[in-house]
């Protein structure tokens, strides 16, 4: 007779749609059913397992959703959800490599953007839900010593998320939430270079940022420091920035929830 673990990871294949004949058999024995019956039984559990899952996808990119149409979106989460289970008990966290999924998808080539857009809805649950972190004071950065400013580095919010898409998927996404959608000439519209966080009422707030602000916020969120970030960012504009730009710049994300602690780097 099988033990409790076994008879779990076996009925888990059945779910998934994977086939075990011997367990079939082993519970045929319990309720003494016939092998057509039991496979009868374990359907309604198969379908249920896709379904569930299947409309957690839907609830998290609703406007994935919206772009396909709900037949393909269906057919292509269950063919996700048989490969794919979950591996943490919420479904907040259910659907992270769904993303990869669309963009590998031959069905979705004649919207590249899809992918992108995926990854602002994800980003957005990620913000939405994401852990509570006080966000660092402007005041602190007057603490330290001027001579140590420039080596001053910063950690990155848990709840503030970079995208760089060559598509202007933030128009996309923001019109596609709409009732009614308005029509987009994608062709005057710039790519999206986004900052999301979410702010003291909770809301997620996506920020479309020029490619020097993206840059900065991209290089102190890895870590660099702020004179470290800044010496790249003249090499990258050939020398054609001034110190006042930095500040501004700097000033700018400072007044965000982006970063929630700052340390200098003494070597």
């Amino acid at each position: 007779m099988m033990n409790l673990h076994d008879y779990q990871a076996q009925f888990f294949d059945q779910l998934t749609g994977q086939t075990n004949t011997d367990f079939i058999h082993s519970i045929q024995c319990l309720n003494k059913t016939n092998e057509a019956e039991q496979q009868i039984r374990l359907a309604v559990y198969q379908n249920n397992y896709a379904h569930s899952l299947s409309e957690a996808l839907k609830d998290s990119f609703p406007v994935v959703l919206r772009l396909i149409g709900n037949d393909l979106f269906t057919a292509m989460a269950i063919d996700y959800v048989k490969s794919t289970p979950p591996e943490k008990a919420s479904l907040l966290t259910y659907g992270k490599s769904f993303i990869d999924f669309l963009a590998e998808h031959p069905q979705c080539g004649s919207l590249p953007y899809l992918a992108d857009i995926a990854r602002i809805e994800w980003l957005y649950i990620q913000c939405f839900y994401g852990p509570d972190d006080e966000p660092i004071n402007m005041n602190h950065l007057l603490e330290v010593d001027e001579d140590q400013l420039a080596q001053v580095t910063f950690t990155q919010h848990p709840n503030c998320y970079l995208l760089n898409s060559e598509y202007p998927v933030l128009e996309i996404w923001q019109a596609n939430l709409e009732d009614e959608v308005q029509a987009i000439d994608l062709d005057e519209c710039e790519p999206s270079q986004l900052l999301m966080y979410r702010d003291e009422d909770l809301n997620v707030v996506p920020v479309h940022l020029q490619p020097l602000a993206y840059e900065f916020i991209q290089l102190l969120f890895g870590q660099y420091s702020i004179e470290s970030a800044w010496q790249l960012l003249l090499r990258r504009t050939n020398n054609t920035l001034e110190e006042d730009e930095l500040y501004a710049l700097l000033s700018y994300f400072l007044q965000l929830p982006t970063f929630t602690n700052l340390t200098v780097n003494r070597g």
